[in-house]
C-alpha cells in the first residue's frame, strides 16, 4: 500500500568520537613585513689602522722677496805704499838660469834643471809614419805610437751632416745627413731613372700578315748610335745599354690593327717583337707604345 507519513524527529544522540586529523593544507601567502625595530646601540670603536704612505711632495712655493741690502762695512786700513808710488813694477833677470826679480819686491830662482841642460834635444826633428807606427823623433831618439791606437776617421753616412739640408723627396721634411738623402732619393732614382722610351720607329701595317718581327733593341741602337744631328761639343753617339741589360715592354698596341692576345703578341729576352697585323689602319696611322727598363 502507500507509504506512510514520516514520523517526528527523535532526540539528538551523543557526540561521536573525534575523527582522525586531516592532511595539512597548503601554506597561505606571506603576510606583510612588520615594522622596523629600534636601532641597536653603537658598537665599540675598532683599533686604529696603520698609517698610510706619505703622499707626494707638493710644488715648491714661490721664492720670497729679496731682503734689504745690509749696511756697508767699514773701510779697511790703507796698505803700505808701493814702489814706486804707482802700481808700475819691472821684472828683470841677471841672466843666470832661473833668476827673476821684481822692482820693490823680491828675487826668486826658478828650477830650470832638465837633467842634461842640452838644448839640442829640446825640439823635435822629425814626424813621420814608419810601417804601422807614427814616429816622433828628437835629440833623444825615436818615440813610436801604433797607428791602431789612434783610431780612425771612418764615418758612416748617417754621421755626415749635409752642409745645407734639403728636401730631396718633396715630403716637406729636409734630410739632415747623407744617409737620409740616400734613403729618400734611392726609391726615386731606382725607378724613374731606370725607365725610358726608345726612339720612334715605323712598323709596316699596310697589309695584314702573321708572325712578323721587329728588333726593338736594334732600332734603338741604330738611332741612338747614329743621331741625325747633335749639339755643338756633344759626343757623336748617345750612350746606350747592352741588349741583355734591358727589359722590353709594349704598354699599348691598337687592338683593331694588332692581335694583342698573349700568344700572338710576344717579346723575347733580346727585345725582338713578334706580332700579327689583323687589319690595316683606317687612317693609315696606328699607335704602339714601347718602354725600356734598365735591369
Amino acid at each position: 500500500g502507500a507509504t506512510g507519513a514520516t514520523g517526528a524527529t527523535g532526540p539528538q544522540g551523543d557526540t561521536g568520537a573525534t575523527g582522525a586529523t586531516g592532511a595539512t593544507g597548503a601554506t597561505g601567502p606571506q603576510g606583510d613585513t612588520g615594522a622596523t625595530g629600534a636601532t641597536g646601540a653603537t658598537g665599540a670603536t675598532g683599533p686604529q689602522g696603520d698609517t698610510g704612505a706619505t703622499g707626494p711632495q707638493g710644488d715648491t712655493g714661490a721664492t720670497g722677496a729679496t731682503g734689504a741690502t745690509g749696511a756697508t762695512g767699514a773701510t779697511g786700513a790703507t796698505g803700505p805704499q808701493g814702489d814706486p808710488a804707482t802700481d808700475d813694477q819691472t821684472l828683470s833677470t841677471d841672466n843666470s838660469p832661473g833668476n827673476i826679480s821684481i822692482s820693490g819686491g823680491n828675487t826668486i830662482t826658478l828650477n830650470v834643471n832638465d837633467a842634461d841642460s842640452n838644448i839640442g834635444n829640446e825640439y823635435n826633428t822629425a814626424f813621420s809614419v814608419v810601417g804601422s807606427d807614427l814616429r816622433l823623433t828628437d835629440g833623444g831618439g825615436n818615440f813610436d805610437v801604433p797607428l791602431s791606437s789612434l783610431g780612425s776617421d771612418d764615418q758612416t753616412a748617417s754621421e755626415v751632416d749635409s752642409d745645407t739640408p734639403v728636401d730631396v723627396d718633396g715630403d716637406g721634411t729636409t734630410e739632415p745627413t747623407v744617409e737620409d738623402v740616400i734613403q729618400d732619393i734611392a726609391p726615386i732614382t731606382s725607378k724613374a731613372a731606370r725607365i725610358f722610351y726608345p726612339p720612334s720607329i715605323a712598323i709596316d701595317a699596310s697589309t695584314t700578315g702573321f708572325n712578323r718581327t721587329v728588333d726593338l733593341y736594334q732600332e734603338y741602337l741604330d738611332q741612338f748610335g747614329s743621331p741625325t744631328a747633335s749639339s755643338a761639343g756633344a759626343p757623336a753617339a748617345v750612350p746606350t745599354y747592352g741588349r741583355t741589360e734591358l727589359y722590353y715592354y709594349v704598354t699599348y698596341a691598337d687592338p683593331t690593327v694588332f692581335d694583342t692576345t698573349p700568344a700572338e703578341f710576344t717579346i723575347d729576352a733580346n727585345g725582338v717583337l713578334t706580332y700579327d697585323i689583323i687589319a690595316t689602319p683606317s687612317d693609315y696611322n696606328s699607335l704602339i707604345n714601347v718602354v725600356f727598363v734598365v735591369k
